[in-house]
């Protein structure tokens, strides 16, 4: 027997004695578990994600379409304090209508109580300005010099000529006055934002009846002044209308003394 023969029976026995270790069946059964169960996790998780993606867009979508809840509607102005307030600070006045004779009433200005002073021009048929400036009255008629005269309070000083002369100095002294001698009801409110205005009106006679006085008080739901008064007489052949607008509340009001 040469080598290369010995060799060959060396190494069958080899073969024929040595240990062969079981196949990893059980192990390779594990992996299978642990791989199906880590893809069923993340098919799992990639389908809440999906859920959870269309749920948020949902929820998005939905509270996209629900209309945002009405914005509480502010209470009605108390038409007293609304006026008082506008008599209690600074403020601008436009007034116009007609007298009982059929002449046209229009004047402007402005007047701060507070600081106890005011100016006014008549610009219908009878023109004038006049100033009031520490407690005096400063009243220029057309064509004619200026003149003073002591005058207590701005209400005594200026007025545009009309049925109710605080129209354009004192709003509280205005609607006390109607209230006291007819009734001002609350109609509702017109407009929206900052042009809301709650409206009310008024009516009452004179003369046994003869004449009436009627009209509306519109007060502003943001300023929470009152912004307009309006006033019709009529009756014994009378009819005539009054407007007067509120504006620029709280505005410095600044006025001269002139030469005399």
């Amino acid at each position: 027997m040469n080598t290369e023969e010995r060799l060959a029976v060396a190494l069958h026995v080899v073969a024929d004695t040595a240990d062969t270790p079981p196949a990893p069946v059980a192990d390779l059964i594990r992996r299978g578990r642990r791989r199906r169960r880590a893809q069923r996790l993340t098919r799992t998780m990639m389908v809440v994600g999906v859920v959870a993606v269309v749920s948020g867009t949902t929820a998005l979508t939905v509270s996209a379409l629900r209309p945002a809840p009405a914005p509480v509607a502010a209470a009605p102005v108390d038409v007293a304090s609304g006026a008082e307030a506008t008599s209690a600070t600074s403020f601008r006045f436009q007034h116009t209508g007609s007298t009982a004779d059929g002449r046209a009433v229009a004047c402007h200005g402005a007047v701060d109580p507070g600081a106890g002073v005011g100016w006014e021009q008549g610009t219908g048929a009878d023109r004038y300005e006049i100033r009031f400036v520490n407690a005096t009255q400063y009243v220029k008629p057309a064509g004619k010099p200026w003149r003073a005269e002591h005058r207590a309070t701005l209400a005594q000083s200026m007025s545009c000529p009309g049925p109710i002369a605080e129209f354009t100095v004192d709003p509280a002294a205005v609607v006390r006055s109607l209230k006291e001698r007819g009734r001002v009801e609350y109609t509702g409110r017109t407009g929206s934002g900052q042009d809301a205005v709650d409206v009310y009106t008024y009516t009452y006679s004179v003369k046994g009846g003869l004449l009436t006085y009627s009209g509306g008080i519109e007060a502003g739901v943001a300023s929470r002044h009152v912004q307009k008064v309006t006033l019709n007489l009529s009756g014994d052949g009378a009819n005539n209308n009054f407007t007067t607008l509120y504006s620029g509340f709280g505005e410095p009001v600044r006025v001269t003394v002139p030469k005399i």
